[in-house]
């Protein structure tokens, strides 16, 4: 993925840079209870937006000591692949928006928390993580766990996923091409948990289950 010029980052994305080395928290949120519902977050403009590429080099490529990356009232713009690389950092988002889905196939990391967030989907098939997978207060049409090991607790408390048209449809955001489906086929299951084979080496929170 080509190297964003720093000339080109937004005032939003130029605080994620100088925070991953100390893993401070980049609150960009008004103030305004209902305007940061990330339910609202097609209306939130560029001052509290961070570009999926930028979080590709943050989270991957990073040249120096990446702590963490901590959004809070961001919107996440456009789809983020991380198919089979190894986060250097934990990925935590608090009530964000993500507009396009996340792809951590075959990802490795220590820590991931996505925490009142709302999300497109998430296809995270055969992760690992060290630590816990925290999807707490969330919104997703589909998550996918198939074969997924996480190391610490998966917590789904209060996650509420909407479900949609499964399998679940990544063309451009996977390393895997499209695979075409015949008429048949297309009529696709309504999921919304896909988790078969998933090991969870603490405890699954499903305190109100998801719907």
């Amino acid at each position: 993925m080509a190297t964003i010029d720093e000339r080109d980052l937004t005032a939003c994305e130029l605080r994620l840079r100088s925070a991953v080395e100390t893993g401070e928290t980049v609150d960009v949120r008004s103030g305004d209870e209902a305007f940061d519902n990330p339910g609202r977050g097609t209306a939130w403009g560029p001052e509290r937006t961070v570009r999926s590429e930028l979080l590709y080099e943050l989270l991957v490529g990073y040249p120096g000591a990446c702590r963490a990356i901590v959004l809070q009232g961001t919107r996440i713009s456009g789809a983020l692949n991380l198919e089979a690389v190894s986060l250097v950092g934990p990925r935590i988002l608090d009530g964000c928006f993500c507009d396009g889905p996340i792809n951590l196939r075959e990802a490795k990391a220590p820590v991931i928390r996505l925490n009142g967030c709302r999300l497109t989907c998430l296809a995270a098939d055969q992760l690992e993580t060290r630590g816990d997978l925290d999807l707490s207060h969330s919104t997703a049409a589909i998550i996918s766990l198939r074969g997924a090991h996480v190391g610490g607790e998966l917590i789904l408390y209060r996650t509420t996923l909407t479900g949609d048209r499964w399998p679940l449809s990544l063309d451009g955001v996977t390393l895997r091409p499209p695979v075409e489906r015949s008429s048949d086929e297309d009529q696709r299951d309504h999921m919304a948990l896909v988790a078969d084979g998933l090991m969870v080496d603490g405890d699954m929170r499903m305190d109100h289950p998801c719907r």
